[in-house]
């Protein structure tokens, strides 16, 4: 599916894409809530890294998601290398 730069600068400015930013943003805040609390802690140290790795996996993730550097160009080269 493609669409044109326009319609993507118009989903940018939607309601439900801003709504879906600010989800995002929440999301983000509750992994980092959860690393305060010590919810990524086992009783083994091996068990902790792993749920610290994949905390910082996710946290990332969210934070490339609702990056201003994700561009309707990037977004169209990523797709076309995967198809």
């Amino acid at each position: 599916m493609r669409i044109t730069k326009e319609e993507f600068q118009q989903l940018l400015t939607s309601e439900g894409f801003k709504l879906f930013k600010r989800y995002l943003k929440k999301l983000e805040e509750n992994e980092k809530e959860g690393w305060a609390r010590g919810a990524y802690t086992t009783e083994l140290a091996d068990g902790t890294i792993q749920l610290n790795a994949a905390a910082i996996g996710r946290v990332k993730l969210l934070q490339e998601l609702q990056s201003d550097d994700l561009t309707y160009e990037v977004i169209l080269e990523t797709v076309n290398d995967r198809e």
